[in-house]
């Protein structure tokens, strides 16, 4: 096979490839904007949903691959519920709202490249833990599973990223 050949498909084929690390990068990046920002809030909630400053403390590392099920408490469901309802962010039934959720992503720099596959990872993780009847442990399964199918997805943000988004925001 002739080289100069060989090198163009190759060069084809890391084009590709860069282009379809780009969006996801993008959107990891915006998600890290959207996670520091909702997170304003937190301090907030704290009172209302029974967060301990430990519990406060282990909210920092949401993204990170520790962070799971067991780990977990039933507050810090109760405390993303005030910190959306903060937001204008779900329903009266603690359901999502989907039109202001859409706004709130899009109100970020290229929120736009997010908005619609944020808000229908929501949805679905919802309609997955409808049937729990607690609010808050339904929020966090909710929660938790936006979480893996993010990571999954490959946009969910590195603890770096985050943090240098927080900067903005406080």
């Amino acid at each position: 096979m002739d080289m100069g050949l060989v090198r163009w498909c190759l060069s084809c084929v890391l084009v590709g490839l860069a282009l379809a690390a780009a969006p996801a990068a993008a959107t990891a990046e915006i998600m890290s904007h959207v996670t520091a920002h909702f997170g304003q809030t937190l301090e907030e909630c704290r009172e209302e949903s029974g967060l301990t400053t430990d519990m406060m403390a282990a909210f920092a590392h949401y993204w990170s691959e520790d962070f799971g099920k067991a780990t977990v408490p039933r507050e810090f469901g109760c405390a993303l519920i005030c910190m959306s309802h903060k937001l204008s962010l779900l329903q009266h039934d603690v359901r999502l709202h989907r039109l202001n959720m859409d706004d709130y992503i899009r109100s970020f720099p290229n929120g736009d490249l997010l908005s619609k596959k944020m808000v229908d990872m929501i949805h679905e993780c919802e309609q997955q833990h409808d049937t729990v009847d607690d609010d808050c442990e339904r929020i966090v399964n909710v929660s938790l599973c936006f979480r893996s199918t993010a990571q999954r997805e490959g946009i969910a943000p590195n603890l770096a990223m985050v943090e240098a988004a927080l900067e903005q925001y406080t």
